[in-house]
């Protein structure tokens, strides 16, 4: 029966044997920033013409200009959503690639 301490050992060796393709996980990024950034532009494209069909649809000259100030801040807040996301997961991929290249 194996220990706990040869366990972790076994678990330890398998892991630093244990190889990774540096163009796989460059297409996983790839897949989830793409796929990120068309599921936002979407939902804001959507979003500013349902507030432009609105407008278009009252008579007054105020009501178009709010819908077009609530647009600004909602594609603001939308844009930043994977920005954030895509510079935390480019940090990663960059760690990734620098652990790759020293062999650690």
């Amino acid at each position: 029966m194996l220990t706990r301490m040869e366990m972790k050992q076994r678990a330890k060796d398998a892991m630093k044997n244990a190889s990774t393709h540096p163009v796989l996980v460059f297409l996983v990024y790839l897949v989830i920033t793409l796929a990120m950034t068309g599921i936002i532009n979407f939902i804001t494209q959507s979003i500013m013409v349902g507030i432009s069909l609105g407008s278009s649809m009252a008579d007054s000259n105020a009501v178009s200009i709010g819908a077009a100030l609530m647009m600004v801040p909602v594609s603001l807040i939308l844009s930043l959503i994977p920005f954030a996301i895509t510079s935390i997961l480019a940090t990663g991929l960059t760690a990734y690639y620098l652990k790759t290249i020293r062999h650690q």
